[in-house]
């Protein structure tokens, strides 16, 4: 009797061993695969911070700890940095154009295979609005006009001059996203589909790009998982809160702020980048 009751035991400690062996395995097995994070201004850059954040438990570089370098790196040295960030359970989010070498980290990851590149993109019409709420300071400074009046900054912001903000940021960040979409490994996500029902999406557009981003990561995807990221991710008032910029996310909110002839401006101006992005000029 005693020898059974010393058997079962054991058995039962190794069945246990042999569980939290492969909890581990497990464990390593979720360490994301090597990604880069591009986006255009405004278009949901938080959302996929606190969605990689929500999923992996990973949080954007730090620049203000970081030694900011005169010139971009060797391409070896970038990829030492990189490796240096994931240790940390960090990755790097870059905008492709000029600003902030964007336009380098964009060269970078494509003649870099091995790194998956993720890229957010959303309406431009609501991305717009977006801009010329968070940029007033930037705009008013480079038109010496007063821009409070929203109107009269939404028409600065369509009209995207020659060496303005919305020029060599936003409208440059538009033109390297739609390069950026046309190579190898990049998964675009339309900020509409990873919003969820929340935001003015959908729950069933929301999880697919869940299930593939938690692919492209190489991570698994769980009913679990997805229930936090649907409860979590819409808003400031659960789940981490990354961004200090977040005023409303919705879907559609430039229906209340285009009159006519800002929708003119934007189809003159901005119809074509609409398109490529993949979306309705309706």
């Amino acid at each position: 009797m005693k020898i059974k009751c010393v058997l079962l035991l054991f058995v039962v400690s190794f069945s246990n061993y042999l569980m939290g062996l492969e909890n581990h395995i497990n464990l390593i097995e979720q360490a994301p695969k090597d990604f880069l994070l591009f986006s255009v201004p405004k278009s949901g850059t938080h959302l996929m911070f606190k969605c990689l954040k929500i999923l992996i438990d990973f949080s954007p570089v730090d620049w203000s700890k970081e030694p900011f370098w005169d010139d971009f790196p060797d391409h070896e040295s970038f990829a030492a940095n990189l490796l240096r960030w994931k240790k940390n359970n960090c990755f790097l989010s870059s905008h492709p154009c000029s600003l902030y070498d964007g336009d380098q980290v964009v060269k970078f990851s494509i003649e870099n295979k091995n790194y998956q590149k993720i890229l957010i993109v959303r309406d431009l019409r609501d991305a717009i609005i977006s801009f010329a709420y968070g940029f007033l300071e930037e705009c008013q400074d480079e038109a010496g006009v007063d821009l409070k009046d929203f109107d009269s900054r939404l028409d600065y912001v369509l009209m995207s001059l020659p060496d303005s903000y919305a020029n060599y940021f936003l409208e440059e960040s538009i033109q390297g996203a739609i390069e950026l979409a046309k190579q190898e490994n990049v998964f675009v996500i339309h900020f509409e589909d990873l919003i969820g029902e929340k935001g003015g999406g959908n729950d069933e557009n929301q999880r697919e790009v869940i299930k593939n981003l938690c692919t492209i990561l190489g991570i698994i995807e769980t009913s679990d998982l997805f229930e936090k990221v649907k409860d979590e991710l819409f808003g400031n008032h659960k789940g981490p809160n990354v961004s200090v910029t977040f005023r409303n996310g919705q879907v559609g909110v430039w229906k209340e702020y285009f009159k006519p002839h800002h929708l003119q401006l934007f189809y003159d101006k901005w119809g074509n980048y609409q398109q490529a992005l993949g979306y309705s000029l309706e």
